[in-house]
């Protein structure tokens, strides 16, 4: 499985009637009449020239399959061209997941069940959501988790299941995800009838992280920040750019898929209020006069190329994090 696709959630099958009544709808009324185009899509919070900016090329015609919106587990729009006669999407361009976050130890972990785990996920500007190489989610707000009867925080995620290939890694695809993910939670929070804050497409494109060499005397852009053991081998970094509000850094070796430590910097109030408390890996901030949390969190791995072995031990590796984002820009 390939990074960015690791998502540790339940996902909850339609129901067999909604398929039935998809099918019939989007194959006429039995008597051989073209059905009406459908114009309203997941959940109603859609359009048709919304769905239709997911599409590297257009479909003739699009049609959704919305299962329960307050389903226990997991509430699911899949777009495509249409239902078959096997009760199946055809030409599935893309879907949207509404799901509760579980096993949220960490923000990077959060993140990971949000947007997918990789080391490259870059944040969307303005909230608390992040974008990765062919999925993008947000946190909707307290509010939302009440109205859904969910059991912890609500996230909505977009993935985009048609061949996208040319267009992540010009940022085209995190152009249309956030665009399309804003709109869906723009129509959620409003038919929930939760707090609306602005799900508006960011003015900045949402980006990926790009890697890049590993400073030994500056890690992470933090001068004096030094993770790595003197003997310690070439690794490389992925930092966010921007403020303290969805800063991060993973550091690892080069073309290894997964990591050895990363650390993170959050001001996102959202964020803030489901880790109120320090303890070993954690630690709370002022910096400019706004509560900041600052975390690190290792990899959980146990193969021989962790390079685990070269990162100095967790207290000694947390306090010299604490000190150098301190002394940045950051705080």
């Amino acid at each position: 499985m390939t990074a960015g696709r690791r998502l540790p959630l339940l996902v909850a099958g339609t129901s067999a009637a909604l398929a039935a009544t998809l099918i019939a709808g989007c194959n006429g009324d039995g008597s051989g009449g073209k059905a009406a185009e459908q114009t309203s899509f997941c959940w109603g919070t859609l359009s048709g020239g919304d769905v239709a900016r997911m599409s590297v090329q257009p479909l003739d015609r699009y049609a959704s399959e919305d299962s329960d919106l307050k389903s226990p587990y997991l509430a699911q729009c899949k777009v495509g061209a249409g239902l078959n006669d096997k009760g199946a999407m055809r030409d599935l361009e893309f879907t949207l997941d509404l799901g509760t976050v579980t096993g949220g130890l960490s923000v990077w972990r959060m993140a990971d069940g949000i947007a997918g785990s990789s080391p490259f996920r870059g944040p969307v500007e303005g909230v608390p959501g992040w974008v990765n190489r062919s999925m993008a989610g947000v946190l909707l707000p307290s509010a939302c988790d009440k109205a859904l009867g969910k059991g912890g925080p609500t996230y909505l995620r977009i993935e985009a299941n048609n061949d996208q290939d040319g267009t992540w890694k010009n940022g085209e695809l995190q152009e249309r995800m956030a665009s399309v993910l804003m709109k869906a939670a723009t129509g959620l929070t409003e038919k929930l009838r939760c707090a609306t804050p602005s799900f508006t497409m960011p003015k900045a494109v949402p980006k990926l992280v790009e890697p890049r060499p590993l400073d030994p005397a500056a890690a992470c852009g933090l001068p004096g920040f030094a993770p790595l053991r003197p003997s310690a081998p070439a690794f490389e970094e992925y930092v966010t750019p921007g403020d303290a509000r969805l800063w991060g850094c993973a550091i690892r070796f080069p073309d290894d898929p997964d990591g050895v430590v990363n650390f993170t910097v959050t001001q996102d109030p959202r964020l803030l209020w489901f880790f109120p408390d320090e303890e070993p890996g954690r630690t709370v901030l002022t910096c400019s006069g706004r509560r900041t949390l600052l975390e690190s969190d290792s990899f959980d791995r146990s193969d021989d190329m962790s390079g685990a072995e070269h990162v100095r031990p967790r207290e000694e590796l947390f306090a010299a994090f604490e000190k150098a984002v301190r002394e940045s820009p950051l705080c």
